[in-house]
């Protein structure tokens, strides 16, 4: 199996504060790398498909608990208080938990 090396994204984590939307409404926060924009674009200009809003990949370690209980329509808060809505969580064996979010808009229903 691949495997990514020992802190190859260290110096870019930062905090995150997850809040949970349904009830009993859990938090937590947890270090994660998080990159703005559209990873896998076809095109050098705006991409149109399934994430209509401003784009967001916030990607952990596979150990944080909270990753394992969070959902669509979770937000994680960064620390400089931009608000992220969860649209998308996966689990891939190199990265940790690579969740797909969109900032400005809420997750649909």
């Amino acid at each position: 199996m691949l495997r990514f090396p020992e802190g190859a994204f260290a110096p870019m984590r930062e905090p995150v504060l997850w809040r949970q939307d349904a009830a009993p409404h859990l938090s937590g926060s947890f270090m994660a790398t998080v990159l703005h924009g559209e990873s896998q674009s076809e095109s050098a200009g705006p991409s149109r498909g399934q994430f209509a809003a401003d784009p967001w990949t916030v990607m952990c370690e596979s150990n944080p608990a909270e990753c394992v209980g969070m959902a669509v329509g979770d937000t994680l808060e960064l620390t400089d208080g931009t608000v992220l809505n969860v649209q998308q969580i996966s689990r891939d064996p190199v990265f940790g938990w690579v969740i797909r979010c969109t900032s400005d808009e809420r997750s649909p229903r």
